[in-house]
């Protein structure tokens, strides 16, 4: 477990991690609710592993071709896929069925994309990975190692049933928080943080695990939830922003700023900014439950459902110093 840390830059307190990691497999293993998921893990043993051709275009991950299996077993494959639904980050082409996902993560990739500093020979890390849709993505950059953390069973699941096709040592999933960075220091070239900081209570916390665990002159890509405006403020919702519980703050973009500026982040560059809109988040048949039209006021597009500012997507780019 964790073996392939050993080489890496930086200091990293494997056997913390390990601790942490054997808890929660072992949690993961036993999980019933909301779905069996080591059962459905097992199962792939009757599918020949990968590596099969893995590629990505117009910001779809492809893996395997239709070609690869017979009917039955395709069929099989699909089957499993949906018994991992919902899938939040997409899309996705899995031996030629589509997995259409809640979001357009190749949305957000492609407004990044002219943006993104050297990521070949790179140590990336995505915190709060997902399903590992963007590790995908980062792997056709050539990277030394792209590791996610993400202490969801179920994004963790569906990471390493596409794992078992795609098998890229490169890209690695482990089930950890952002509160487990503070076992990395100075180990990443790059961090990427991306819809994550508003679901923490404590967001110049975060930024500092992650400024203690960059490699000197290291970058982070933060991207974010935002509301509109120039002051320097935060919303802090009385109980649910867009119908989620685990928002804690929703900065203005100037607020953003002098986070990352006092937490100790230089050349400080905004990176995007747009509005949140039905095209990128919305319901599929592969994540049946209600979305982003549900969450917006039905006659005031511009606010929440709870009357508040409706959200933007902002990124930025800082370097350590």
């Amino acid at each position: 477990m964790l073996n392939y840390l050993k080489d890496l830059p930086g200091k990293i307190d494997i056997l913390s991690l390990q601790d942490i990691l054997r808890r929660r497999l072992e949690a993961f293993d036993q999980r019933i609710v909301p779905a069996p998921y080591r059962p459905l893990l097992d199962r792939l043993a009757s599918f020949r592993p990968g590596p099969y051709a893995c590629s990505v275009s117009d910001g779809v991950v492809n893996i395997g071709s239709s070609g690869d299996f017979c009917d039955s077993d395709q069929k099989k494959c699909l089957e499993m896929a949906r018994t991992l639904s919902p899938w939040r980050k997409g899309p996705f082409t899995l031996f030629g069925q589509r997995i259409d996902a809640e979001w357009r993560s190749d949305m957000k990739w492609e407004r990044l994309r002219p943006f993104l500093p050297g990521l070949k020979d790179a140590v990336i890390l995505d915190i709060g990975c997902n399903n590992g849709h963007y590790l995908f993505q980062m792997a056709e950059h050539h990277p030394r190692l792209a590791l996610g953390i993400d202490p969801v069973d179920q994004y963790y699941a569906q990471y390493q049933f596409l794992q078992y096709f795609k098998s890229n040592p490169r890209t690695q999933m482990e089930l950890l928080g952002v509160d487990e960075l503070r076992f990395f220091q100075q180990v990443f070239d790059v961090v990427f943080s991306m819809g994550v900081i508003y679901h923490h209570p404590h967001p110049l916390l975060q930024l500092e695990y992650i400024r203690q665990s960059l490699r000197p002159h290291g970058k982070l890509i933060l991207e974010t939830m935002t509301i509109p405006g120039m002051a320097d403020y935060c919303l802090f919702p009385k109980d649910r922003y867009a119908q989620m519980r685990n928002v804690w703050f929703v900065p203005t973009k100037e607020t953003v700023f002098n986070w990352l500026d006092r937490s100790g982040f230089k050349d400080i560059q905004l990176i995007f900014d747009a509005k949140l809109t039905c095209e990128e988040q919305r319901v599929t048949e592969w994540s049946t439950f209600r979305s982003l039209s549900d969450y917006l006021h039905p006659d005031l597009p511009d606010l929440t459902v709870e009357g508040y500012p409706a959200p933007w997507r902002t990124a930025f780019m800082a370097n350590l110093a």
